[in-house]
């Protein structure tokens, strides 16, 4: 109906469950995806078990330090999906009933060191222009002492650099090994990444309908 889909989160899993007479559910998502509520739901019920993306940068310190250093990570082959045997390197830690395993992969942290120049670049030329950057100094690493001076904060673009490749996610399935849950997440990037393939190749829009004729139509 006309519901936002974070309200209607707990009761679809509800009705999934009790439809297909399923035992046990595993949420796969993004945690940027989800809503405050909707996290709740997932982590702090016994409910279901849960795979999700982990905000890296907002973890205690002593977490970050472990899953930042290399030398803590282990090797593990993987099937990616053409496929291709690939090798991942990753690091568990234990933390708040969850299992945290971070990924660190060489190709990632050149698309992070990349995206990152370009913010710095543009930032160079968006210092000009102060009346534009409002909103939005801190996503290119400007501040602002007054708000019509902008300069680079050379120490947030420094802490920045320590995530280069590095990747987090979380789970309570404690039974799985860490192959499964590693592909287990692929697969929603995968899905994610079809969603927006198909959005783009039909052009789809929202299309707002009322009229039982039109919306079975």
């Amino acid at each position: 109906g006309n519901s936002f889909e974070g309200h209607t989160f707990e009761s679809a899993l509800k009705q999934l469950k009790e439809q297909y007479q399923i035992q046990n559910i595993v949420v796969v998502a993004d945690r940027g995806m989800l809503s405050r509520n909707n996290i709740k739901i997932t982590t702090d019920t016994n409910q279901y078990e849960f795979i999700l993306g982990e905000r890296l940068k907002v973890l205690p310190e002593t977490i970050k330090q472990h899953l930042l250093n290399i030398d803590n990570y282990t090797r593990t082959w993987v099937y990616n999906h053409q496929g291709e045997q690939i090798c991942i390197r990753y690091c568990t830690i234990e933390y708040e009933n969850r299992i945290i395993i971070c990924t660190y992969s060489q190709k990632r942290a050149e698309k992070d060191r990349t995206d990152r120049q370009e913010k710095i670049e543009k930032a160079k030329t968006l210092i000009k222009y102060p009346s534009l950057l409002n909103k939005k100094a801190q996503h290119y690493f400007l501040q602002s002492d007054d708000q019509t001076t902008y300069y680079l904060n050379e120490e947030k673009i420094k802490q920045n650099e320590k995530y280069d490749g590095f990747l987090a996610i979380s789970t309570n399935a404690k039974q799985l090994a860490v192959e499964n849950v590693l592909d287990n997440y692929r697969h929603l990037y995968q899905i994610e990444h079809s969603f927006r393939t198909f959005k783009s190749y039909l052009e789809t829009r929202p299309m707002f309908h009322w009229k039982d004729k039109r919306i079975e139509g």
